[in-house]
């Protein structure tokens, strides 16, 4: 479940309450009774469902507590699979024509410990630390040298490779070795 009781009382319940109190009756206090008509303007009941109104005309379905998981869950568990980002979620859900006041709060909440997301999303393929510029002023003015071994013996009993990179051309030159001692290297 999504919201524990306490949430539920302190943060979103409470807004539709008041309104499905004012829908049914009228409070005392005329300061209250502004307010509370002001708010309750964009719901409506029918049928004993609060509904509220959106911009385009349409009557969006309140949800209340215990429902609002299972809405969550069956659009991101869609037939295609999809399972999508919070703010996506939230869109598909208010396309359903399901409205409640933490929409995207609760599914930023529930993608978030969604484990088969969790566990399948992509990583972040951010280097540890900056990338730092190689400057060299000239053709062959700094080079790169490399050691590549060991392989499979080859013709000439061949098991090392030496790479040479010039920094500024990007020019390569690979030699094969036989044996790694300082006079061949």
């Amino acid at each position: 479940m999504l919201w524990s009781p306490l949430r539920c009382a302190s943060n979103t319940v409470p807004q539709l309450i008041t309104v499905l109190t004012l829908l049914r009756r009228v409070p005392e206090d005329k300061q209250e009774e502004m307010r509370l008509r002001k708010k309750a303007s964009r719901y409506t009941l029918v049928d004993g469902v609060l509904y509220k109104r959106s911009f385009s005309l349409f009557l969006l379905r309140c949800l209340n507590h215990y429902e609002v998981e299972y809405a969550l869950r069956e659009v991101h568990e869609d037939v295609s699979g999809s399972h999508i980002g919070a703010r996506t979620l939230a869109h598909k859900v208010l396309k359903q024509l399901y409205y409640w006041p933490n929409m995207y709060k609760d599914a930023t909440y529930f993608v978030q410990r969604y484990s088969k997301c969790q566990f399948f999303a992509h990583l972040t393929h951010q280097p540890a630390e900056e990338l730092t510029n190689l400057v060299a002023p000239k053709p062959f003015a700094q080079w790169g040298l490399d050691l590549l071994d060991p392989f499979v013996k080859g013709v000439g009993g061949v098991t090392h490779l030496i790479v040479c990179v010039d920094y500024f051309t990007k020019w390569v030159e690979v030699r094969p070795l036989s044996s790694l001692t300082s006079r061949k290297v």
